[in-house]
């Protein structure tokens, strides 16, 4: 038993040296609407969180020129304006940020001066505060960041549902997240909507979650937790009140009105 152990854990130092947790992905989309092309890469930190998680950064280019680079936490809940960035060995920088619909994505507003910096170096580490926990630091590796090119992958991105808007460049990003697109170049992943096509449903003007299994109200706030296979959502409650509701059950029907007029 102790000699298996010490394999395991000498296996995973072998990975972290070998940078197979920091290996940079690259993908490519195409823009059913607009016929924009999206090239995208992202890396998973070399460290995870105290809950096992591994936040991952994202930096996306579009054939319009766009850019955009954004952290998702995997899971933490964040309430902040700006985050503090040390890449290699220079003093750390304070960056403003903006956050998605549900405080789990942090997108970098200075776009152009972050990823320069992450083509001159070969570290970089994000430190950011979750709601009511301490203090986070995830560290990420940029070998390779600056010469790697975008190069349509051996497997297909998971299809968003069509809808009647044209579907943003933030949204296509947070697909990957909530379908937690794998390391593994050759899995496909089938989409949730032929996973769960009957499931209990909730359709905002941005969202469609599937699977709905619980909602709840979210700490102290006027926002309502969705626990779903699409993912976890802290979306206000107006919306979800207001929001198309398909195959709900009896249960979560009652449990929604009795949210509703609880205040």
């Amino acid at each position: 038993m102790l000699m298996k152990k010490i394999i395991i854990k000498l296996t995973f130092l072998s990975l972290l040296s070998t940078g197979v947790f920091a290996s940079w992905i690259n993908s490519t989309h195409i823009d059913e609407f607009t016929n924009v092309k999206s090239e995208l890469k992202y890396s998973y930190s070399e460290n995870t969180t105290r809950n096992s998680i591994r936040p991952i950064i994202f930096v996306v280019k579009t054939s319009d020129w766009k850019q955009t680079v954004h952290l998702s936490t995997n899971h933490y809940s964040v309430e902040t304006n700006r985050i503090l960035v040390k890449f290699g060995k220079d003093n750390p920088v304070w960056y403003n940020v903006s956050r998605s619909s549900d405080d789990t994505a942090l997108f970098i507003k200075d776009t152009r001066s972050f990823i320069s910096e992450m083509k001159s170096h070969r570290k970089m580490s994000i430190r950011f505060t979750p709601y009511r926990e301490n203090t986070l630091t995830v560290k990420f590796s940029l070998e390779g960041f600056s010469n790697s090119k975008f190069n349509r992958p051996k497997y297909s991105l998971p299809k968003e549902p069509i809808r009647k808007e044209a579907v943003s460049t933030r949204q296509r990003i947070a697909s990957v997240t909530k379908h937690e697109a794998t390391l593994s170049k050759y899995v496909v992943e089938v989409p949730l909507s032929q996973q769960y096509p009957n499931s209990p449903q909730i359709i905002t003007s941005k969202l469609h979650i599937y699977n709905v299994t619980e909602i709840d109200k979210f700490r102290d706030t006027n926002k309502l937790m969705i626990t779903s296979s699409s993912g976890k959502f802290a979306i206000p409650s107006k919306i979800i009140f207001a929001a198309k509701r398909l195959n709900f059950t009896d249960k979560l029907e009652k449990k929604l009105k009795m949210l509703q007029y609880d205040k």
